[in-house]
């Protein structure tokens, strides 16, 4: 994972396996920040949680608007 710290991604994969009771166990999770930045803010969690639904589920989200 290039600008993200693992174990917050752990984190967030955690939470959402037991909130959603989608399962990621097995699953290889590739994040990457443009740029190569480091992603400090707690807010950049919602935008990976997302991310990571939307591949596991192939529904892409919506277009911003």
């Amino acid at each position: 994972m290039v600008g993200l710290d693992s174990g917050r991604v752990s984190t967030i994969l955690a939470v959402l396996e037991a909130r959603s009771g989608i399962p990621f166990a097995g699953l290889d999770v590739f994040l990457n920040v443009a740029g190569g930045m480091r992603v400090h803010e707690p807010a950049a969690d919602l935008a990976i949680a997302a991310a990571v639904l939307s591949a596991r589920e192939d529904i892409a989200l919506p277009p911003k608007r």
